[in-house]
């Protein structure tokens, strides 16, 4: 019984250090339309960084704003 109870608390240990060292945000977001996470100027904030389990949940849309990047922003419709 000692032996499965201490199998049972390694297990439960390491697999919250897992989650806590992919909670850690070490990939940098970029704006879809310039590909970079700071604009050129300094105008516009920082994008965010993501941790691993941000970024497999993430569906957002990364922009600056059509102020900050006209130069590759297009508005395309789609139909």
């Amino acid at each position: 019984m000692r032996n499965v109870t201490e199998k049972l608390l390694l297990s439960c240990v390491f697999l919250l250090w897992l989650f806590a060292v992919a909670s850690i945000p070490v990939i940098d977001e970029k704006c879809d339309s310039c590909g970079r996470r700071v604009d050129e100027l300094g105008i516009a904030k920082p994008l965010r960084r993501l941790s691993i389990i941000q970024w497999c949940f993430d569906s957002t849309i990364d922009l600056h704003s059509n102020r900050v990047c006209p130069d590759y922003y297009s508005a395309k419709v789609t139909k």
